[in-house]
């Protein structure tokens, strides 16, 4: 699950709500939170899990839930990180290769343009690097694209739109580099 939104309830602590896309979470489940801006991973217990609110015991893909975590403060978690079953080996990223498709731009985009990069619940400022050093408005082509300030978690055939201004385009993630960057 990605984390979409972040709350502090009184008397439960730290909550983070989101989409589960993938297997099931129960109360009581060890799972791993992160990145943190440093690329490591958090233990966290999960207390409770409410539903449209309600509480249950169990969640699976698809649901929007709040998962009340134990073992980490409110303000540590942000938009963006992933909560993972424990036994995950995440590799967090700085920097991917990527197949982008420029809808909109008023001249050309070259190395080091850095737009906003909006890829599951990430919305991190990032520089492209497009192989063949440009490319125009309508253009289909690779390019490198390197987070600024944080590594995230980023997987092989994840899209993403990119904007900045009127500039938009959309991509596919191609290949990861773990550990170049953190």
């Amino acid at each position: 699950m990605y984390v979409d939104r972040t709350y502090n309830v009184t008397g439960v602590g730290a909550v983070a709500s989101g989409t589960i896309q993938s297997g099931r979470v129960e109360a009581g489940d060890e799972l791993l939170i992160g990145p943190m801006p440093d690329g490591r991973f958090e233990d966290v217990e999960v207390r409770s899990i409410e539903m449209h609110y309600h509480r249950v015991d169990e969640a699976e893909a698809g649901r929007i839930v709040g998962i009340a975590l134990k073992g980490v403060q409110e303000e540590a978690i942000e938009r963006g990180m992933a909560l993972l079953p424990r036994g995950a080996d995440p590799e967090p990223v700085r920097e991917f290769e990527a197949e982008v498709m420029v809808l909109n731009h008023p001249t050309c985009i070259g190395p080091g343009y850095e737009p906003v990069v909006h890829l599951e619940t990430v919305s991190e400022a990032a520089a492209f690097y497009p192989e063949g050093d440009q490319l125009l408005p309508g253009d289909t082509g690779r390019a490198r694209v390197r987070f600024k300030f944080c590594p995230y978690l980023v997987e092989e055939g994840q899209r993403f739109v990119f904007r900045e201004g009127r500039s938009k385009g959309v991509g596919t993630v191609t290949g990861v580099a773990p550990g170049r960057g953190r």
